[in-house]
């Protein structure tokens, strides 16, 4: 039961510092420069898509420890966050595997001088990049929750280690 409270402070903790993550993110997006031209302005955009992202992601792991905390129970809390852990390296995955493909295209484009077209990319490659790095961060983050909560069990330590 004891571990069961750590746990349940721990995710505590993370609401609170994802909370002030995500309001972070906020003001990041509504910042502006002094510069305005052109190139700041995509500068801008390019922070605003990113800092968009890092806010959202934040914003769904404080919902769901948010559930969890409430929903969640026992022993049954560890294998919840280890779950949302997975679904941030799923994400982390999904996003590294779009970058990708989305590079390759980006070379072509430019290969074939539609800057218009490459610009698009390289926004959506912001993106998926800020994608990537916000739930590969997450992950890490509820990784290392769930392995001080369980560290005694090699069971659970070992479902983690296989599975970064």
């Amino acid at each position: 039961m004891s571990s069961n409270q750590t746990l349940n402070s721990r995710l505590r903790v993370l609401v609170a510092k994802t909370f002030r993550a995500e309001k972070l993110y906020a003001s990041m997006k509504n910042s502006n420069c002094v510069e305005n031209g052109e190139i700041q302005k995509l500068a801008e955009f390019a922070n605003t898509v990113r800092a968009d992202v890092w806010q959202q992601a934040h914003a769904k792991l404080r919902r769901s420890l948010n559930d969890i905390l409430t929903k969640v129970s026992g022993s049954e809390m560890v294998e919840a966050v280890i779950e949302l852990r997975n679904s941030f390296l799923r994400t982390s995955e999904q996003s590294k595997n779009l970058m990708e493909k989305s590079r390759s295209q980006l070379l072509e484009l430019a290969e074939k001088d539609e800057y218009a077209h490459t610009l698009r990319t390289s926004l959506e490659l912001i993106r998926l990049k800020a994608h990537l790095q916000a739930s590969q961060i997450i992950a890490d983050e509820l990784t290392s929750i769930a392995q001080i909560s369980r560290k005694d069990d090699t069971t659970i330590s070992s479902e983690l280690q296989v599975e970064q």
